[in-house]
């Protein structure tokens, strides 16, 4: 549907996946699973591996990334490792994620959840939730 930028190594995408314009896949181990939609200009950057399941929903200029920056004093910051979290990021079966959420390190959300736009997700969202705000808090679930 439009350029779409991969620069990832050990991509896995399943069947019926929509990768909208500018999309970015971006580091090591992408996994995204079946009827899968990412939406405008999405950004999904894996140090560690980044698993996206079945029948999920990731809406425009969302960012991914399971790894921050070194932040040890007496070191320029510019010159430190990325810290990554060792499981990278999961999200579930059938999930939906607003536009301009960040998903950021060792985040898992659980299947069927929802994340409201603008949400900061920085830990685990459980099934069925639906979760807003930043960072991203349960305020109901799925009936």
């Amino acid at each position: 549907m439009g350029k779409v930028y991969l620069r990832a190594k050990k991509i896995h995408m399943g069947k019926n996946v929509t990768l909208y314009p500018g999309v970015y896949l971006w580091g090591n181990e992408i996994f995204i699973g079946d009827n899968v939609d990412i939406g405008i200009g999405t950004i999904i950057h894996s140090t560690n591996g980044i698993h996206i399941g079945n029948n999920t929903v990731i809406a425009g200029q969302c960012y991914l990334i399971d790894s921050n920056h070194g932040t040890k004093k007496n070191q320029l910051i510019r010159l430190q490792q990325s810290e990554a979290a060792q499981n990278g990021i999961v999200i579930g079966n059938d999930v939906w994620i607003g536009a301009q959420s960040s998903i950021l390190k060792g985040a898992i959300i659980r299947d069927h959840a929802v994340i409201g736009a603008n949400s900061v997700v920085n830990s685990e969202i459980p099934e069925n939730a639906i979760a807003t705000g930043s960072p991203a808090k349960v305020k109901k679930y799925r009936q």
